[in-house]
């Protein structure tokens, strides 16, 4: 009886082999080829092989069949018909895988590229990927450029000049766009589209109004800005210092700042330079009130600035940042209150140097001279009749009492309408403030007179149509036993710088206008002995220590 043998296959080995290498086998068992009994490569047999031999020894070993040595042999060589050799030959051109392989390398790093379509090239990759790029780029471009506003800002400096060139390229939808977006360039913070009833609320709507109706609307943006920006500033600058409900329309003179050119140049009060921008404003004793807005400050040429003789009360610190002012008017403006250190700054260095000499010298004596000169009427003019006769004197470091006395009698004169008064011989025109004097019929001197030290000890005024108010700067003439300014239009308050006077004998301001209360100072006057304050309009009571003294 022949020998029984069995060959088992394992099934997933089977579902994982390719219809390349079953043909393969195929047509190795057809040409009858096999590998010699007893060869030494025996150990290269493929793994599928391996297993299946050991699936058919654990299955004889399983079923309790005994197997000899002898039917271990036959197993073997029968076995090595069903190996594959590794000689194979393709089906289709009866050539042998090694001459393939000889004809067509294959390196391990094209069997790493593998895609869709079977193997590719590091080359094929190379140039698919730069295709993808392409194609992802143009896809961003196609969306990004569509949606996005394009603009180039230039800012260019030069020695003379720390001005902004802006240069625009974009397009808007609305009018109202585009002058918020200039606007919103130089000034970014500012909110002034939902601050209604503000200054730059106005200006904005009325650019807004005004643009709309303009047939000469330009599709340059860096021309428009040239135009847009000034009118909002200087449309600011309006409505922030017109009282809008005063019966006399506000300004006194306005041409063409609500209806009229749309060219600022002819706007009243505007000066501009040949290639239009605005170099200088003059708008003094035009009924301005309220305050200078920082907006100004984005007029960036300007050298000039008038706004004296107003009613101003505050202006902006960022008017300090001008670098080419040369002319800062504001004085005049009673109304103003404490100015900011950046415009008492930028005013002081626009001084002459006589002014600054002047000014280095009287600082000492009145406290806060340069907040009172640069705004306030009087002290202005007094300053400069002051710097005006300065050269006079031979030496001004040993003048300083004549000129503290000097400016103390020349703010008095003009905070009271000194050109206006009755009688004012050699006031302002002697350089000696003893002689500022005159004498009745009968003998009596009238106006200033003095001790042999030159100081100032006795001021008779008195029926003379004084009008205004006392200047704090009188209580400088600390050296005064008489002061007689009854019978006049004097108006305000007592100041109370008065009550420095402490060797005033008689004060005498009968007569006059004068409001408030009579002020505690006063009873610092302890050498008084005469004191009329009768036909006025002053309330209260008299300070118990000034009614001992005087009585």
């Amino acid at each position: 009886m022949g020998q029984v043998f069995s060959l088992t296959f394992d099934k997933s080995d089977l579902e994982s082999s390719s219809d390349a290498d079953i043909s393969e086998q195929a047509f190795a068992s057809e040409v009858g080829l096999s590998e010699p009994k007893g060869s030494s490569d025996i150990d290269g047999l493929s793994s599928d092989n391996d297993n299946n031999g050991q699936a058919s020894s654990s299955n004889n070993d399983e079923n309790g069949q005994g197997s000899s040595s002898n039917n271990g042999e036959i197993n073997e060589v029968e076995s090595s018909k069903y190996l594959r050799t590794e000689r194979v030959y393709s089906s289709k051109n009866d050539k042998t895988s090694e001459d393939i392989t000889s004809k067509n390398p294959r390196t391990e790093e094209e069997d790493d590229f593998r895609g869709p379509l079977g193997r590719i090239s590091p080359s094929k990759k190379r140039s698919y990927l730069i295709i993808l790029s392409v194609v992802i780029i143009t896809i961003l471009l196609a969306i990004i450029i569509p949606l996005s506003v394009h603009f180039t800002l230039r800012g260019t400096k030069n020695s003379s000049s720390s001005s902004t060139t802006l240069s625009f390229s974009t397009t808007f939808s609305t009018t109202e766009e585009k002058i918020d977006y200039i606007i919103k360039l130089t000034f970014p913070e500012s909110e002034y589209e939902n601050a209604i009833g503000t200054p730059q609320y106005k200006a904005f709507n009325w650019l807004v109004t005004s643009y709309y109706n303009d047939t000469n609307n330009s599709d340059d943006l860096l021309q428009e800005s040239k135009k847009i920006l000034p009118q909002f500033v200087l449309k600011t600058l309006y409505y922030s210092t017109v009282d809008e409900d005063d019966e006399f329309g506000g300004w006194i003179e306005k041409d063409n700042w609500v209806n009229g050119s749309s060219e600022e140049c002819d706007w009243y009060g505007i000066m501009c330079a040949a290639d239009g921008d605005v170099v200088g404003i003059n708008l003094s004793n035009n009924h301005l009130v309220g305050g200078i807005p920082s907006e100004l400050t984005a007029l960036k040429g300007l050298i000039k600035l008038e706004f004296s003789y107003n009613e101003l009360t505050s202006i902006s610190s960022s008017i300090g940042r001008f670098d080419k002012l040369s002319s800062l008017e504001i004085h005049h403006n009673d109304m103003m209150g404490q100015l900011p250190s950046e415009v008492i700054e930028i005013s002081h260095n626009l001084l002459t140097d006589d002014e600054k000499a002047v000014i280095e010298i009287l600082s000492p004596t009145f406290m806060e001279l340069e907040q009172n000169i640069f705004v306030r009427s009087a002290q202005y003019e007094a300053f400069k009749w002051v710097v005006n006769h300065a050269a006079a004197f031979d030496n001004l470091d040993g003048c300083q009492n004549k000129m503290a006395q000097q400016y103390s009698l020349s703010t008095l004169f003009f905070a009271t309408n000194g050109q206006h008064w009755n009688r004012k011989e050699n006031w302002e025109n002697d350089q000696d403030e003893c002689n500022w004097n005159w004498v009745y019929t009968g003998g009596f001197t009238r106006g200033i007179s003095c001790n042999k030290a030159g100081e100032v000890t006795s001021m008779k005024l008195g029926i003379n149509n004084m009008e205004g108010t006392i200047p704090f700067e009188i209580g400088y003439l600390t050296s005064l036993t008489w002061l007689d300014l009854s019978h006049n239009y004097l108006d305000s308050f007592i100041v109370s710088e008065i009550g420095q006077l402490t060797n005033l004998s008689g004060l005498f301001l009968q007569g006059n206008r004068i409001t408030g209360t009579i002020p505690s100072s006063l009873a610092q006057l302890t050498n008084l002995k005469y004191l009329r304050l009768d036909h006025t309009e002053l309330s209260g009571t008299i300070p118990i220590e000034l009614y001992n003294n005087t009585w």
